[in-house]
């Protein structure tokens, strides 16, 4: 397992990419019971370990979700476990910004700075508006179709959402365990810490 990274790349992958708390947590759970990668991806196919209605869809999953967990070390899996649903769910969404530098970029500039000046609501015109200023910064941005953009407008409301850092369109600030505070510090992740809790630098 590794700590932290974001990819160097923009992606629109999260199109297709449920939040995925359960499986994620599921993932986890399986790596604390000392269970390796390799281990999990065999068990996870023989006993359909996410309850999928097919095996490409068991595939699919554990692919995402062993992606997002694996940007992190063994010490984030023992964190994970002794948190509450609301800091797991936290922590679901600090993967996701891990493993996509868009959606990371998005939550640094966009939803920080809303907690910064104390906004409440994020709308749907906030993320499109992230989205055209992208297109003016980055070529491959650029090139993406309207639907492209509308569909990952949706996403990222829909995964803040699925965090419980957004209810509908109403701002809710999250409260970052002290031992999640801990490890994003002491791993060199303060720039997440700052992106969820909007504390100025």
């Amino acid at each position: 397992m590794s700590s932290k990274k974001k990819k160097d790349q923009f992606s629109a992958g999260l199109v297709s990419k449920p939040f995925w708390f359960y499986e994620y947590k599921t993932y986890v759970n399986e790596l604390a019971k000392g269970r390796s990668a390799d281990e999990i991806k065999e068990y996870a196919l023989q006993n359909n370990l996410f309850s999928a209605a097919k095996e490409y869809r068991i595939k699919e999953i554990l692919t995402c979700v062993s992606r997002r967990v694996l940007q992190f070390d063994q010490e984030w899996v023992d964190v994970f476990t002794q948190q509450s649903v609301t800091v797991q769910k936290m922590m679901v969404l600090l993967s996701i910004m891990a493993d996509d530098k868009l959606f990371f970029t998005f939550m640094y500039r966009v939803y920080r700075d809303k907690l910064i000046v104390g906004a409440e609501h994020l709308e749907a015109s906030d993320v499109l508006a992230f989205f055209r200023l992208m297109q003016n910064e980055s070529e491959e941005i650029a090139l993406w179709k309207d639907s492209t953009i509308r569909k990952l407008t949706q996403t990222y409301r829909k995964l803040l959402n699925d965090a419980g850092l957004l209810v509908d369109s109403q701002i809710i600030a999250p409260l970052p365990s002290p031992m999640l505070k801990n490890y994003l510090e002491t791993h060199g992740m303060d720039a997440y810490l700052l992106a969820i809790t909007g504390v100025n630098e």
